[in-house]
C-alpha cells in the first residue's frame, strides 16, 4: 500500500470502460460527480483493499 486516494483516476460504476480507477494502487474509490470533469467536486468510498489493511492492522 502507497497511496490512500486517486483522484486523477475516478471510479464509474455503470460504465466499465471508464472505470480508471481499475489501475488505481489506492484504498479508497474516488466518485465524481462529473466524471470527465477533474475539477468536479468528489467523494471516496472504502475499497475491499482497506478494509484488509485495516483488518491487517489491528493485529499490531
Amino acid at each position: 500500500m502507497y497511496t490512500f486516494i486517486a483522484p486523477n483516476l475516478p471510479h464509474h460504476p455503470s460504465q466499465p470502460e471508464h472505470d480508471y480507477d481499475m489501475a488505481s494502487f489506492s484504498l479508497v474509490k474516488t466518485l465524481r460527480e462529473q466524471h470527465h470533469d477533474e475539477q468536479s467536486p468528489y467523494r471516496f468510498e472504502r475499497k475491499r483493499s482497506f478494509d484488509a489493511l485495516a483488518r491487517h492492522n489491528r493485529g499490531y
